[in-house]
C-alpha cells in the first residue's frame, strides 16, 4: 500500500491540475443554470477539486433519486454527497456543535463524473445531460 501511495504522490501535482481543469470546465459550461451553483473559493485558499459538484437549489432526497434514474438513462452516472458524519447512527449521540449548514446542504449536492481520466467527449456529454435534465 505504501508503494501505490509513493507512486501516487509522484502524480499528485498532475492529478490536481486535472482536477482542477475539470472544475474549470463545469463552471464554464454550466454556471448559466438557474437553480444551481458551484462551491465557494476563498480568497486565501486554492481548491485541488478532488471532485466536482453542483449544488442544486431545491433538491431533497426524492428528487435525487429520481435524478440518478434520468440521468444513467442518458448514460451518465452521478451520485449524491455523502451523509455528514455527525447524522450516521454510530456517531449520534456524539458531542458536537451547530452544524446546520452541513445539514441543510448536503442533500442538495450532485457528484458529477471528475476522474482524471475523463475524456473532453465524455465531459461534454456530461454538460449536455446536465443542460437537457436541469435547464
Amino acid at each position: 500500500e505504501a508503494a501505490v501511495g509513493c507512486a501516487q504522490i509522484e502524480n499528485l501535482n498532475f492529478f490536481v491540475e486535472k482536477k482542477r481543469e475539470i472544475q474549470q470546465f463545469y463552471k464554464k459550461e454550466l454556471g448559466n443554470i438557474k437553480g444551481i451553483s458551484f462551491f465557494p473559493e476563498p480568497e486565501w485558499a486554492k481548491s485541488s477539486c478532488w471532485f466536482s459538484g453542483i449544488v442544486i437549489d431545491d433538491l431533497n432526497e426524492e428528487k435525487m433519486s429520481h435524478l440518478i434514474q434520468k440521468f444513467a438513462g442518458q448514460g451518465v452516472m452521478i451520485r449524491p454527497f455523502w451523509m455528514p458524519i455527525h447524522l450516521q447512527p454510530n456517531f449520534k449521540d456524539c458531542e458536537r456543535s451547530d452544524l446546520s449548514c452541513s445539514e441543510n446542504i448536503w442533500k442538495k449536492i450532485v457528484v458529477l463524473p471528475c476522474s482524471t481520466n475523463i475524456t473532453e467527449t465524455e465531459l461534454e456529454k456530461v454538460s449536455s445531460t446536465v443542460h437537457n435534465i436541469l435547464s
